[in-house]
C-alpha cells in the first residue's frame, strides 16, 4: 500500500512539473501580458498530452521506486513523448489552434531540468524517510560483496549493510551507506558491536564454513 502511495505521489509530482514547464513556456513565448489567454489556450490539449506522457514513463518503468533513476530510459521516454505530443496536436490542430513545434520544443527544454530537479528532491526525501534494517554479513568473499552491492543498489527495499566479518582489506568498504562498512576480524568482535550498530539481520556466507 505504501509503495502504491509513493508511486501515486511521484506521478502527481511529475504531472505538476509538466504543468510548471507549460507555464514557463507560455511566459517565455508570449510574455506576462498574454499569459492568461495563452495558458488556457494550451492547458486543455496539453493536459491530455501530459497524461499520455505519464503512461509512457510508467511503461518504461520510471515509476519503479526500488530502482535508481535510469537516464537512458528517460531519454527514450522524452523522445517518444515529443513524437506523441506532435502527433496528437497535429491530429487535433483545428481544435486546439496552437503552434506545436516551437512551443513543444520550448516546453521540453523547460521540462527536463525541472523534472531532474524534482526527481532528485523526491529521491532525497524518500531516502531520508525510509525505515531501513541494518544488515551484517559474515564473510567477505566475492558473493558477499555482490550481495552487498545489490543491497546498496536497491536500498529502497529497506536494508543497508553496516558491518562485515572477514578480510579487513576487502573491497566491501567501497560499498554501503556513504561508502563505509565496518569490518570485523571475528564473529566475537561483531557480537560485541551488535547493540551499538543496532543490527537487525545477520547473513552468513557459504564460504565462511569452508
Amino acid at each position: 500500500m505504501r509503495r502504491n502511495f509513493i508511486k501515486m505521489l511521484l506521478a502527481l509530482g511529475d504531472y505538476t512539473v509538466m504543468v510548471g514547464a507549460l507555464i514557463v513556456m507560455v511566459l517565455f513565448r508570449y510574455g506576462p501580458e498574454e499569459f492568461s489567454e495563452r495558458f488556457f489556450q494550451h492547458i486543455y490539449p496539453f493536459l491530455i498530452v501530459f497524461f499520455l506522457w505519464i503512461i509512457s514513463l510508467y511503461i518504461l518503468e520510471m515509476y519503479n521506486i526500488n530502482a535508481p533513476f535510469n537516464h537512458r530510459k528517460f531519454g527514450v521516454a522524452m523522445t517518444a513523448n515529443a513524437a506523441m505530443a506532435v502527433t496528437f496536436i497535429y491530429i487535433f490542430l483545428d481544435v486546439v489552434d496552437i503552434s506545436p513545434r516551437r512551443n513543444l520544443a520550448i516546453l521540453i527544454v523547460a521540462f527536463v531540468p525541472l523534472f531532474y530537479g524534482w526527481r532528485f528532491l523526491f529521491t532525497r526525501v524518500i531516502d531520508a524517510m525510509a525505515i531501513t534494517k541494518a544488515v551484517a554479513i559474515i564473510g567477505s568473499d566475492k558473493y558477499a560483496l555482490e550481495l552487498t552491492a545489490e543491497i546498496e543498489r536497491h536500498k529502497r527495499q529497506g536494508f543497508r549493510v553496516v558491518a562485515m566479518v572477514g578480510d579487513s582489506n576487502s573491497d566491501a568498504t567501497g560499498y554501503g551507506t556513504q561508502g563505509q562498512i565496518q569490518m570485523f576480524k571475528t564473529v566475537a568482535d561483531l557480537k560485541d558491536q551488535i547493540p551499538t550498530l543496532k543490527i537487525d539481520i545477520i547473513i552468513v556466507s557459504d564460504s565462511w564454513y569452508e
